[in-house]
């Protein structure tokens, strides 16, 4: 189901991410999602790697609406989908143009100074290239695999170096 696993990681991308208060884990890919919605739902609880714990991601050829309700519907039972909060979305093209190809939720409200840590699947890593923040996320920093940071203000209408080379964001209220 999987088409690729990340499993390396230089020291260099560990230290980078680092310096953001994270570092990237293995990370997959839904199999062909490049033409598709994806919606992920993530916990201010922090993983191993130091960051936000993934709690669910689906991806629908329809609508983000309907990713979202695919990925809802994967929580465990004993997880509440009433309290979700919108925080970003990233987009194929700049200028917030073309598909929204990824949207984050959070359940533990809306953006505070630490934020939500996410990581992006290699397909929108690979695709990214502006974010739209929400519910007080109007921060976001950006790594690539190269362990090179960027700082921007949400939303953000291009990601420069960081266009098509974003493996990890933290999105904050600044």
């Amino acid at each position: 189901m999987f088409h690729r696993l990340r499993t390396v990681v230089s020291a260099a991308a560990v230290t980078g991410l680092a310096m953001t208060g994270f570092t990237m884990s293995a990370h997959a890919a839904p199999a062909d999602q490049a033409d598709q919605h994806c919606a992920g739902i993530v916990s201010k609880q922090l993983d191993e790697h130091g960051a936000s714990k993934k709690l669910a991601e689906a991806c629908s050829p329809v609508s983000i609406e309907d990713a979202l309700a695919k990925a809802k519907a994967s929580l465990p039972t004993t997880r509440s989908v009433q309290g979700l909060t919108l925080l970003a979305n990233e987009y194929k093209d700049a200028n917030y143009l073309g598909d929204v190809i990824y949207t984050w939720y959070g359940d533990g409200g809306p953006c505070d100074s630490q934020g939500y840590h996410l990581v992006n699947t290699w397909s929108v890593e690979h695709n990214v290239s502006s974010v739209t923040g929400y519910n007080s996320c109007n921060g976001l920093v950006v790594n690539d695999e190269d362990s090179v940071v960027g700082t921007f203000d949400l939303p953000c209408n291009y990601l420069g170096h960081w266009n098509d080379n974003a493996v990890a964001m933290r999105v904050y209220r600044k």
